[in-house]
């Protein structure tokens, strides 16, 4: 019996031992996890109709630009029909700004945009129908990109408008749209991309991959139309198509390390690890979230953010997933874009009527 109780204490002390010197889980990339533990606060916009934001752009905790349409009352008290378009956090405190841009028939017209993509503080790209380049303050140049009447400057057609916005440099910058909408931008002018589809062209990223170069991806759909999907690549500003088989609906947004692992969401969340195989995509969403997702991002493969309807907010720490969705408490909206940056979420969207942007730091 005393041989017994001394072997049970040597076990016990053995457990011990090993969970007070167990190393972090380690995932199948081989990196540590990241940490779940994310404390949230949550701020509104908007005073009379219907207020939205669409996209978000982190540069660093004391500067954030959100964009979207904006409803404020004006110096009197009564609603302003005039939308604001952005928001911006200096660190200290959310200032809305309007923004106007001259437009082709020479007077000035209110950019709401849909997407934002910052280059530097003073070199900000704004995606709205057209794409605009703002420093901060104003509108210092305006592509309006499509043909209106009595305008030829346009290069966009039948429904075509830029709505998101990837890019290297000033002067190595997409857009992408409605209807197919695919544009770059060599600093000089813009060229229409010939996309090959009529669907909307929802997201657009590009990853340096291991020898330096850039692989750029699209995702295209129909949402609440079709079931149609596509998925694009661009070499040398050449449309290539991609499987999707596995993803029975539409997609919305793309975020990826080149060579090691592809993210797709939409109508579920869909993994890959070699996207030009005709391997079926692998769905996970089934097991994270019962609701459609609109934005992915990533600081690396053990730390993944995505958002979607009824607020849903989830991060990955490279092992499982966590849903954030009840302590954000929606009543009705969603989440409509994403950041993830260093030990920061930003998710950006509505909860009716009001516009939304959610912070999340990392403890």
């Amino acid at each position: 019996m005393k041989t017994i109780i001394i072997f049970l204490s040597f076990v016990i002390l053995l457990c011990f031992v090993s969970c007070d010197t167990a190393e972090p889980p380690i995932n199948d990339n081989g990196q540590d996890t990241t940490s779940h533990n994310f404390s949230f606060e949550t701020f509104t916009f908007g005073e009379h109709s219907s207020s939205s934001l669409n996209d978000v752009a982190l540069i660093n905790d004391n500067n954030i630009w959100a964009v979207g349409e904006i409803y404020m009352n004006d110096s009197l008290g009564q609603p302003d029909p005039h939308p604001y378009g952005l928001v911006h956090w200096d660190g200290t405190e959310w200032e809305v700004k309007r923004i106007t841009a001259q437009n082709p028939s020479g007077g000035y017209s209110y950019i709401i945009p849909t997407g934002i993509f910052v280059i530097n503080p003073t070199e900000i790209w704004l995606a709205s129908g057209g794409v605009f380049l703002f420093n901060g303050n104003n509108i210092t140049q305006a592509f309006w990109l499509v043909n209106y009447s009595g305008y030829n400057g346009g290069i966009f057609n039948n429904g075509e408008t830029a709505q998101k916005l990837w890019g290297k440099s000033s002067t190595d910058l997409y857009a992408v749209g409605n209807n197919g909408a695919m544009a770059y931008y060599n600093g000089i002018d813009w060229q229409k991309i010939e996309s090959g589809t009529e669907l909307d062209v929802y997201d657009i990223i590009g990853q340096k991959t291991s020898n330096g170069e850039y692989e750029i991806i699209c995702v295209a759909a129909k949402q609440s139309i079709s079931t149609d999907k596509k998925i694009i690549k661009l070499e040398n500003n050449v449309p290539i198509n991609l499987p999707t088989s596995g993803i029975p609906s539409s997609i919305r947004s793309i975020w990826f390390k080149p060579g090691k692992k592809y993210y797709v969401v939409g109508s579920g969340v869909f993994t890959k690890t070699d996207i030009t195989s005709n391997q079926s995509w692998g769905s996970i969403g089934e097991s994270i979230t019962q609701y459609y997702t609109n934005s992915i991002n990533g600081n690396d493969l053990n730390d993944i953010a995505i958002c979607g309807a009824y607020g849903e907010l989830l991060h990955f720490n490279g092992v499982n997933w966590k849903s954030f969705r009840n302590e954000l408490q929606f009543d009705a909206g969603s989440y409509r874009g994403i950041k993830i940056k260093d030990d920061f979420i930003i998710a950006v969207g509505y909860n009716s009527p009001k516009a939304v942007i959610t912070i999340g730091k990392r403890n």
